[in-house]
């Protein structure tokens, strides 16, 4: 998934969103789950990463389940994250 996060300065806002959105989620209330799906899943690439004008958040696996129960969880936190410490 990739979001254009345009920054208004050079504060460092979607960076900081970028972390604070993998740190939990509407569905996925526990304490960081980006870093509990990587120990538990069969991934063979996960990260996020913000650019000069995006967002992103690859993942890739070669298991169809691993794939949706990622997914799943990414979409969350992309779409719906707790953003708290």
């Amino acid at each position: 998934m990739n979001f254009k996060t345009l920054p208004k300065n050079d504060k460092g806002v979607p960076h900081i969103l970028e972390h604070l959105a993998t740190c939990g989620s509407e569905r996925f209330e526990i304490r960081d789950p980006f870093m509990k799906m990587v120990k538990r899943s069969l991934n063979t690439f996960m990260n996020a990463m913000t650019g000069p004008d995006f967002t992103c958040y690859p993942f890739s696996t070669t298991n169809q389940k691993d794939f949706e129960n990622l997914m799943e969880i990414y979409l969350d936190i992309s779409y719906r994250p707790r953003l708290r410490l």
